[in-house]
């Protein structure tokens, strides 16, 4: 019998191609993978979400994500109640569930022990205890280039920054809870408004000192992608600045550090942010394994094998996303 898959979309919506909100060819994926004798179907998470769904053990699930903060939660969901302690769900669970979620990569990445940046997981009202007034990189949870990422030089910052991120992630039922807290307070029940007082999620990062660039790297299968961005001017933040080359000649240090983070994660593709830095060393800022753009990948006119071989590109095809998505899945599959 041939191995079944089924691609998991919202509203038909797999994951972006160009632009956020522009869907892959599904038709074009759905092809080849027929053509290499995969039985295919496309289901939407709402019927996963139904509870008389039954998980076909024997067949491979397929995700993408969403940028839709409603929908990427929805989605969250119907996959933890229906893939935890399963194996047939690609990209791994642990993995999909982390996409736009900073906090999560961090913990998620020394578990599989892969050399992301130090950073520390918050969630508090104020500037963390073992703050040494040393200047940190602070980072909200969601956000792409350079959204929600800024430094905090001293304790003062810190702590506006911290407010800003609690106002900014402020909601109706957020001020009625915080009304409540008034009236606590002046019925001197202040541990229970304590206890229920909103807090502030987020993200604090080793500020690496006089970084020029760093790399958006795409790895599908046994192909990586490099994209050299540079720093903004009078800034540290290279994603987003629009400052950008293909560069001709990548240190084989960070091809492989590619690779080894793609198969620690265990995936068939994945968004790394790279940086070199102290003597020698390479390190991962951030990385995603759903949901990522694929212009690293449509403008290069080369890729890099795993034993570090250039590849030069001949042709570009409209398909080009697509046809390395597919065929890092079925790598994966098989």
């Amino acid at each position: 019998m041939n191995k079944k898959i089924i691609i998991l979309v919202h509203e038909g919506f797999f994951t972006s191609h160009l632009f956020e909100y522009q869907n892959i060819n599904l038709d074009f994926i759905i092809n080849e993978l027929v053509n290499e004798d995969f039985n295919v179907e496309v289901v939407e998470y709402s019927a996963l979400a139904k509870q008389n769904y039954t998980v076909e053990n024997d067949t491979i699930y397929w995700t993408g994500s969403h940028q839709n903060v409603d929908v990427k939660q929805y989605i969250n969901d119907v996959l933890l109640a229906r893939f935890i302690g399963r194996e047939n769900l690609v990209p791994k669970l642990e993995t999909v569930i982390s996409h736009e979620n900073k906090g999560m990569q961090g913990i998620l990445a020394g578990e599989l022990g892969i050399n992301l940046i130090s950073q520390d997981y918050h969630c508090t009202t104020t500037v963390p205890k073992d703050y040494l007034s040393d200047t940190v990189v602070f980072k909200s949870l969601g956000g792409a280039g350079s959204i929600g990422v800024s430094l905090a030089k001293n304790k003062k910052q810190y702590q506006r920054k911290i407010r800003m991120n609690l106002l900014l992630n402020t909601t109706f039922l957020n001020i009625k809870e915080m009304s409540k807290n008034v009236l606590r307070r002046l019925l001197r029940r202040n541990s229970q408004a304590n206890y229920l007082r909103k807090k502030a999620r987020f993200v604090s990062q080793l500020f690496v000192k006089e970084l020029l660039f760093d790399y958006k790297v795409l790895v599908l299968g046994e192909h990586v992608y490099f994209l050299k961005r540079y720093v903004r001017k009078d800034d540290f933040r290279a994603s987003g600045s629009g400052q950008f080359e293909f560069e001709g000649n990548i240190n084989p240090k960070l091809i492989q550090f590619a690779f080894d983070c793609k198969d620690k994660l265990n995936v068939p593709y994945c968004s790394l942010d790279l940086i070199e830095y102290g003597q020698g060393e390479i390190g991962l800022i951030e990385f995603q394994t759903v949901h990522f753009g694929p212009y690293t990948l449509l403008g290069s006119d080369c890729y890099y094998d795993k034993c570090g071989r250039k590849v030069l590109l001949e042709v570009k095809s409209e398909t080009r996303f697509e046809e390395e998505l597919v065929s890092s899945l079925i790598q994966q599959v098989k």
